[in-house]
């Protein structure tokens, strides 16, 4: 099945665009006109329905990777306004593409709009995007569907987010600068060894002082440093390659999360930062009536 992009006019006469598929060029003009939307350019695209195909999967990964909680946050909230205002859902998605400025959040929403169109359910079209809509998300949307409460999950989703989002923007303005700093330290305790301390030297040896254990120390730091600086950067980055690997197993992430609340400071805020999430989670999510053993195995997936 093929994926169109189409430039048309609605019922009102208000000009719109978005994307649509359908088996040819034909049938999905025909679809348009069905739903009340006058096409006036229809071309194909080569970007598939997302996760339908193996390359599907990978376009949805690139389109979507870059759309923030901050965005996802914001076209939640206005989505919770329009479908509150008694504006049947499908309609709500396509007025929310418009008002959306991310071009590929813009194109997941408008195929979500068409899904729903042809028959299934919010929650199961928003599953097809889960870097987008998490599990958490996918499952109080398809709470407030079955309660009749959609909009007022939509709310709590938007507040949820932002919240989030919040939460990390005080996590990372708190860490930057002491990351920072940590940075320039060790760049130039670097420069001090490989190019300072080396000069410095050369006048000690000249003079043939005996120089106090200390300063042997800096001065034998230095010459290794400087002799083997390549094959230390080398190790330096395949290390950094296997632990990234080794740490996208099982094992290997216990042991990280392990190391990582055993770390003075930071493991305290890593501790806090989860159960704080663990909190807001299940509360928002018994509150929008989803059951508490399922609420449990979905905090328990996205911690």
């Amino acid at each position: 099945m093929a994926v169109f992009e189409y430039t048309a006019l609605n019922s009102s006469g208000r000009k719109t665009k978005g994307v649509i598929d359908a088996d040819s060029q034909r049938a999905a003009r025909n679809k348009l006109k069905q739903q009340g939307i006058f096409p006036t350019s229809l071309e194909e695209t080569r970007q598939k329905v997302a996760a339908t195909t193996a390359a599907g999967s990978m376009l949805e990964q690139l389109r979507t990777r870059r759309v923030s909680g901050v965005q996802v946050a914001m076209a939640t909230r206005q989505l919770a306004t329009l479908v509150g205002s008694g504006m049947p859902l499908v309609d709500a998605l396509r007025a929310l593409s418009d008002l959306v400025d991310h071009a590929g959040f813009k194109r997941v929403i408008a195929e979500v709009s068409d899904r729903v169109n042809e028959g299934s359910e919010l929650s199961t079209a928003m599953r097809h995007y889960p870097r987008i809509f998490s599990r958490l998300y996918v499952n109080m949307i398809h709470s407030g569907q079955a309660n009749g409460r959609l909009d007022l999950v939509l709310e709590r989703l938007a507040d949820l987010l932002e919240s989030q989002a919040g939460l990390r923007r005080k996590i990372v303005s708190a860490i930057t600068y002491p990351m920072l700093m940590l940075v320039i330290c060790v760049l130039v305790i670097i420069v001090l060894l490989t190019y300072v301390v080396p000069e410095i030297t050369l006048i000690f040896r000249e003079r043939g002082a005996l120089l106090p254990l200390p300063t042997r120390i800096v001065i034998t730091l230095s010459d290794f440093l400087r002799d083997y600086i390549l094959l230390i950067l080398a190790a330096g980055v395949a290390g950094s390659l296997a632990l990234a690997r080794y740490t996208k197993t099982e094992k290997g992430r216990a042991w990280l999360d392990r190391l990582r609340l055993r770390i003075p400071i930071f493991g305290p805020l890593s501790l806090k930062v989860s159960t704080s999430r663990f909190a807001r989670n299940l509360g928002t999510l018994l509150a929008s009536d989803v059951p508490l053993l399922e609420a449990l195995r979905i905090v328990k997936n996205i911690l």
